[in-house]
C-alpha cells in the first residue's frame, strides 16, 4: 500500500508540472485522463458474489439434526426432489400460518441423509458426542442456536437490490458512463470503447467552447484533447492516429490514443487512483490556456479560436464552473466515478458484513460442540458412578457367598461362632450365616448412606435423623453404642437432637457421678 501511494505522490507531482509549447503541450492532462480511465478499469474489477454456505453452518445443521426427535426427523427421510417445502405446507395453513421454510428446507433434508445412517461416516466420527450428550435436554438449545446460524447465512445470500448501493449493475452502468458518451460506447468486455463506425467532426463532436460537450465522458475528453493537426499534444510523438483532412476524428484514434496511457499493465488501487486522478485535473484547469472571460475554464494549453477547432488541443469545462456548480466535482464523468466508487465501498462493506457472519457462525458451532461434549462428560461421570456401585455390590454379593460357604462348613455349634449362628434342627444342627450380623458390619464399616457432605456416614452417625433405627443399633449389645441425644460441648448442631455416639453419654454420665461424690464430701 505505501509502494502504491508513493507511485502516485509522484504522478500527481508530474501531473503539475507544466510543459514547454509544442510537442507534449497536453501531456499533464493526458496523464491526468489516462489516471481517471485507469481508475474506472481498477473499480470494474469489484465483484460481489453471495458467499457459498460454509462448513461450520453444515455441521451445525448436522449436530442439530443428529438429536432431533424422530418425529421431526423423519420429515426429511425422502431426500428426493418430490420431498419438497411447497407440497409439506399444502392443507397446514393453520397449523404453520406464516411458517417459510422454503429456505431451510433442502439444507434439513441434506442433514438427514447425513445424519440417519448410524454406519454413515459422519454418524461414527461423532458417535461418542451424540450419544453421550443428554439429547432432550440440549436440544432446545442446539435448535435455537441453529436456527440463529441459518439466518446469519440467509442475510449473505440476499441480494443487493438495484437502486441500493452495492448493486453491481448499478456501479457497471456508472462506469460505462464515466467511461465511453456519444458518439462512443462501451465495448462488451467493459475495457474500452467501441472504435466508431466512420470518423466523426470534430468540431460537432468536441463542440465550441460554450457547447458543452466536454466533460461527459473520460473517453471523449481524451479523444478531444488529444487529435488535433499536429497529434503530439498528448504523446509528444507526431503521426499518432489523427482528424483526417477534412477535420474528422480517425475510427479508432481512441483507443491507440489510451493504448499509450502509462501505467496501464501496473494493478492499482481504483479508489486510490479515482482520487489522484481528479486532484491532476483539478490543477491543470486554468493553467495551460488563461481565461479569457469571467467563468472561462480551460484544460489545456494549445488553443485556436475555441476548442473545438481541428487546430486546438483543448477542452472547456465552463459549464461546471457556472454558479450553482461545485467545479471539478460537478463533472459528469466525476460524478459518476464517484458514484461507482460508492457501489464499490458499499460491496467491500457487505463482504466484511458476510466474513463477520461467517466468524459468527463458526462461534455458535464451537458453543454447541461444548454443549455436546459438557453432557457428554456428565454422561460419562454418571456411567463411571453406576460402575463402581455395580462393582461394589457384586464384590459384596461375592464377600457373602464366601461366607456362607464358611458357615455352612462348620460341623458343631461350639466351632459356630459370628458372624455365623447354629439352627438346631431336630437331634441336630446346621452352622449358617447370619446376615443380619454381616450388613451391621457393613453398615458400620462403609457407612451406607451418605452425609450431608456427600461423604459416607458411619456407625451412629448413619441414621442420625431416625430415632428408630439409632435404638436398634444396640440390641444385643451388652452396652448402648448409639443414643438419641443432643450434643456436647463444640459440637455445631448441639441443641439437636440426634442419633449420636453412646461412648459420649456413658462419660457424660460417669462424670456426673464423680461430680456429685466430690460435692457430697465438701457438704
Amino acid at each position: 500500500m505505501r509502494a502504491k501511494t508513493a507511485v502516485f505522490a509522484a504522478l500527481l507531482a508530474v501531473l503539475t508540472n507544466s510543459t514547454d509549447a509544442g510537442e507534449g503541450d497536453e501531456h499533464a492532462e493526458f496523464q491526468a485522463l489516462c489516471t481517471a480511465w485507469l481508475a474506472a478499469k481498477a473499480l470494474r474489477r469489484e465483484e460481489y458474489t453471495p458467499p457459498p454456505m460454509p462448513e461450520e453452518l453444515t455441521e451445525v445443521l448436522n449436530l442439530n439434526m443428529s438429536i432431533s426427535e424422530d418425529k421431526w426427523a423423519v420429515l426429511f427421510d425422502d431426500n428426493t426432489p418430490t420431498n419438497k417445502w411447497e407440497t409439506f405446507k399444502q392443507g397446514k395453513s393453520e397449523l404453520l400460518g406464516k411458517t417459510d421454510w422454503s429456505k431451510q428446507w433442502e439444507k434439513w433434508k441434506q442433514a438427514r441423509h447425513t445424519t440417519k445412517n448410524p454406519e454413515g461416516q459422519w454418524v461414527k466420527k461423532n458417535k461418542d458426542l451424540i450419544h453421550g450428550a443428554n439429547q432432550q435436554l440440549i436440544r432446545r438449545y442446539v435448535a435455537r442456536q441453529a436456527d440463529r446460524a441459518f439466518e446469519l447465512y440467509s442475510n449473505t445470500q440476499e441480494q443487493i437490490p438495484k437502486g441500493q448501493l452495492g448493486n453491481q449493475q448499478d456501479m457497471l452502468a456508472a462506469l460505462n458512463a464515466a467511461m465511453c458518451s456519444t458518439p462512443y460506447e462501451i465495448d462488451n468486455d467493459g475495457l474500452k470503447c467501441k472504435d466508431l463506425g466512420s470518423p466523426a467532426v470534430k468540431a460537432t463532436t468536441c463542440g465550441a467552447d460554450n457547447a458543452n460537450k466536454a466533460g461527459k465522458s473520460i473517453g471523449l475528453d481524451i479523444a478531444c484533447l488529444c487529435v488535433s493537426g499536429t497529434n503530439s499534444e498528448c504523446t509528444g510523438v507526431a503521426g499518432s492516429p489523427d482528424i483526417t483532412s477534412d477535420a474528422n476524428i480517425g475510427t479508432n484514434a481512441l483507443n491507440a490514443i489510451l493504448a499509450k496511457c502509462p501505467g496501464q499493465f501496473t494493478e492499482i488501487n481504483g479508489l486510490s487512483a479515482l482520487n489522484t486522478a481528479i486532484a491532476a485535473v483539478s490543477a491543470q484547469i486554468g493553467k495551460g490556456k488563461k481565461p479569457a472571460a469571467a467563468g472561462d475554464a480551460f484544460f489545456g494549453k494549445t488553443y485556436s479560436t475555441n476548442c473545438g477547432t481541428s487546430s486546438s488541443a483543448c477542452l472547456s469545462y465552463k459549464e461546471y464552473f457556472a454558479t450553482g456548480q461545485t467545479g471539478v466535482e460537478s463533472i459528469t464523468w466525476v460524478k459518476n466515478l464517484r458514484t461507482a466508487a460508492k457501489h464499490v465501498e458499499a460491496i467491500r462493506r457487505r463482504k466484511q458484513a458476510d466474513n463477520a457472519a461467517k466468524e459468527q457462525i463458526l462461534t455458535i458451532k464451537i458453543a454447541i460442540e461444548a454443549e455436546f461434549a459438557r453432557e457428554l462428560k456428565f454422561h460419562s461421570h454418571e456411567q463411571t458412578k453406576e460402575q463402581k456401585s455395580s462393582a461394589t455390590q457384586q464384590n459384596t454379593e461375592e464377600s457373602l457367598e464366601k461366607k456362607r460357604k464358611n458357615c455352612e462348613a462348620v460341623a458343631n455349634n461350639a466351632t459356630c461362632q459370628l458372624p455365623c449362628k447354629w439352627e438346631t434342627k431336630g437331634t441336630s444342627g446346621v452352622c449358617k450365616l447370619d446376615e443380619s450380623k454381616v450388613k451391621d458390619e457393613t453398615n458400620q464399616g462403609t457407612g451406607g448412606e451418605e452425609d450431608a457432605g456427600g461423604t459416607p456416614a458411619t456407625g451412629c452417625a448413619q441414621h442420625f435423623n431416625d430415632k428408630e433405627k439409632c435404638e436398634k443399633m444396640n440390641e444385643g449389645k451388652e452396652k448402648p453404642v448409639c443414643a438419641w441425644k443432643k450434643g456436647g460441648e463444640g459440637d455445631k448442631d448441639k441443641d439437636e437432637l440426634r442419633c449420636r455416639n453412646g461412648s459420649f453419654l456413658a462419660n457424660k454420665q460417669f462424670s456426673l457421678m464423680i461430680s456429685a461424690a466430690f460435692m457430697a464430701l465438701l457438704f
